[in-house]
């Protein structure tokens, strides 16, 4: 049923929203970028969006094809504002859905939508969007019209998605940002070309100061390298200078005296710290002053009952004398 997802995260939130007029809808531009192909085959793929205001939802899914991509991870942009949100990978379906209700009025501009991906065959892949539902904040819920275009590796815009399987070189991608994307969007691209541009251990640093601090950026490890192009590197060994000689039956005597004076004073030690703790701590004292005291009272109990019944017996026969 159409809206019915977005139609019900509405109504729970719009009781607690002032009550916002219907508008001239106008229409958004979807632009699904060509495949920002990294030198290890992990792709990041952006979809902005650009052209409306007062987005209320938004209901996209991604579908791509198993044999040329694997699916790793996806996020929201920089165009998100923040809301209702869910997104779901249906691996049997080879679909990724994106849903969101906006928390606010919101303007969107930029990256709404990011991809991340491991290339199966070919030299790049883009995959397919289709949008289900995307409307005004409005009580009227209105659609919102619009437009999907798809950049190709050769720079061109089409309708369809780029099956050329030809990988879009760095200028194409960085094109499509600075038309489409919004400053974070190209604060981030050029982030992203001086991470590539470092050794192993900087990138990897400069990558982790980054999510920290944008919350747009997955958060799983293996996602963050397969988003910035992390390459598998070879464990290196640190160049440790060797001690120096030293000599052996120096180092055989003290061991032995060591291991002596240890076994003599070991026994002495242990006790020493028995009593140290012993002395330390009261209530070890008082556990064993007073651990049995219930039991003392109870056993005095019983036996001053049983000496009230000897004297009740007692009394009792001699009156019947």
């Amino acid at each position: 049923m159409k809206k019915t997802v977005l139609a019900i995260i509405i109504l729970l939130i719009g009781l607690s929203l002032p009550t916002r007029e219907a508008h001239a809808v106008a229409a958004g531009e979807f632009v699904v970028q060509s495949a920002e192909v990294k030198s290890d085959d992990t792709m990041l793929v952006r979809i902005f969006l650009n052209g409306v205001e007062d987005v209320g939802g938004l209901d996209a899914t991604v579908t791509y094809d198993p044999s040329k991509a694997e699916y790793i991870d996806g996020w929201w942009g920089n165009g998100y504002s923040g809301g209702l949100s869910d997104i779901y990978h249906d691996e049997s379906a080879h679909a990724i859905h994106f849903v969101t209700v906006y928390g606010d009025v919101n303007t969107t501009n930029g990256a709404v939508m990011e991809i991340s991906m491991k290339l199966k065959s070919g030299e790049s892949y883009q995959p397919v969007l289709s949008v289900k539902d995307f409307i005004d904040s409005s009580d009227a819920m209105n659609d919102y019209a619009y437009t999907i275009s798809y950049q190709q590796a050769n720079g061109s815009m089409a309708q369809t998605a780029d099956t050329s399987g030809v990988r879009a070189d760095a200028k194409t991608i960085s094109d499509a940002v600075e038309k489409y994307g919004s400053a974070a969007d190209i604060s981030e691209a050029a982030g992203l070309r001086e991470i590539e541009s470092l050794s192993d251990t900087e990138a990897v640093t400069a990558v982790t100061e980054t999510a920290s601090t944008d919350t747009n950026i997955p958060k799983n490890p293996e996602s963050i390298k397969v988003a910035y192009g992390d390459e598998d590197t070879e464990n290196e060994s640190p160049n440790i200078e060797k001690p120096e000689a030293v000599d052996e039956s120096v180092t055989k005597e003290t061991t032995e005296t060591a291991t002596t004076e240890d076994l003599t004073d070991s026994p002495e030690s242990e006790s020493d710290t028995l009593e140290d703790e012993s002395a330390e701590n009261p209530l070890n004292k008082s556990e064993k002053e007073h651990g049995n005291t219930p039991l003392y009272v109870f056993i005095g109990i019983l036996i001053a009952a049983a000496i009230g019944v000897s004297f009740y017996a007692v009394f009792k026969h001699d009156r019947r004398k």
